[in-house]
């Protein structure tokens, strides 16, 4: 408003010096001439003249007025205008942030299911081993194999059984350290955390891995760049974990023999990447550009869209970064570049 003011001030002060300038210049220029023999027609012409530059300069002060009243009104449209267009985008801003923050809580419901089956399978090795363990001491006390009324027999059967009894409790430690991984992975980090670049990849293999290894999926780490840098760990290493579980669908689908997942660490400039590559095949070209569109899904009713378009986001929005995905060498690769002197 401060501009508005001082542009209708200095609007108003042309218009008032244009006023009393037209008629005393047209007045100063009808003396110059001096006396002459006709004199009193000059007086009386002069006088019709002085009124009409008088209504000239009436007319260019209205002019005045009214263009800076255009001006004026047109200013105060515009603003009203541009704080009205700031509102409505800061309303389908808004929409669509809570509709990222929906569809992120669907996808990780998605993820949920996908965990508690692995959660199973790595319970099964070690629940599995505590069964046998217990068996093999019933087995050991039902047929007699120890004298528990000989001292010598007892301090052996003690042995066999602490050493059996430490193994339970590995295996146990075990199990709750299953629980703790996917504990901390569902529990959405409120503020970014120092975290070395490779810690998101050894919790996603954590969680994976022993999945990985069962179908026959060999993974080769090559930590080339180890920095600590600031992200929410818990998200990013959620991306890996969409990566890891799209290339283990893809190898069960098409039934490869040789199964290989490639990670790699380095710097490029000032920037990090993580890269993800695999042997199963690579992704048919028409259908590379739509992956990380929302709900596209190769597999059916099996699949949400979700995975790698939340996976997209998470890079994009929360960590200044990118997530991109190229078929190389008879597999697919999926690029994870970090920008640490950006902050999202």
């Amino acid at each position: 408003m401060d501009f508005l003011k001082k542009t209708l001030v200095i609007w108003v002060l042309l218009a008032a010096l244009l006023y009393a300038a037209i008629p005393n210049s047209q007045t100063s220029l009808s003396h110059i001439g001096g006396k002459s023999e006709k004199a009193e027609h000059s007086k009386a012409t002069e006088h019709d003249r002085f009124f009409d530059n008088h209504n000239r300069a009436w007319q260019l002060f209205l002019l005045f007025l009214l263009l800076g009243a255009v001006i004026a009104i047109g200013y105060i449209l515009i603003r009203q205008y541009n704080r009205q267009l700031k509102e409505q985008v800061q309303r389908q801003l808004d929409e669509i942030r809570q509709k990222d923050e929906l569809l992120l809580q669907r996808q990780r419901m998605a993820a949920m299911g996908e965990m508690l089956s692995m959660i199973s399978h790595q319970w099964r090795q070690p629940l599995g081993a505590i069964t046998t363990t217990i068996m093999g001491i019933r087995i050991k006390l039902e047929s007699g194999r120890f004298n528990l009324n000989s001292p010598t027999e007892q301090k052996i059967f003690l042995s066999y059984l602490d050493r059996k009894l430490n193994s339970v409790i590995e295996y146990v430690n075990t199990l709750s350290h299953t629980t703790d991984d996917f504990r901390n992975f569902f529990n959405p980090n409120k503020e970014k955390t120092v975290t070395n670049l490779s810690i998101p990849i050894e919790n996603a293999l954590e969680i994976i891995g022993q999945s990985l290894s069962k179908n026959g999926i060999k993974v080769i780490k090559e930590y080339k760049a180890d920095p600590q840098l600031q992200m929410y760990d818990n998200e990013v290493t959620q991306v890996i974990l969409n990566i890891f579980k799209n290339s283990e669908d893809n190898f069960t689908e098409k039934k490869l023999h040789e199964r290989q997942i490639h990670i790699v660490t380095f710097a490029r400039g000032k920037q990090y990447v993580i890269l993800i590559c695999d042997n199963g095949g690579g992704v048919p070209e028409e259908i590379l550009p739509k992956i990380f569109e929302p709900y596209f899904s190769t597999k059916g009713k099996l699949g949400t869209g979700l995975g790698l378009y939340m996976s997209q986001l998470i890079m994009e929005n929360h960590h200044s970064g990118t997530l991109k995905a190229y078929n190389r060498h008879n597999g697919v690769c999926f690029e994870l570049l970090f920008n640490p002197g950006q902050d999202a």
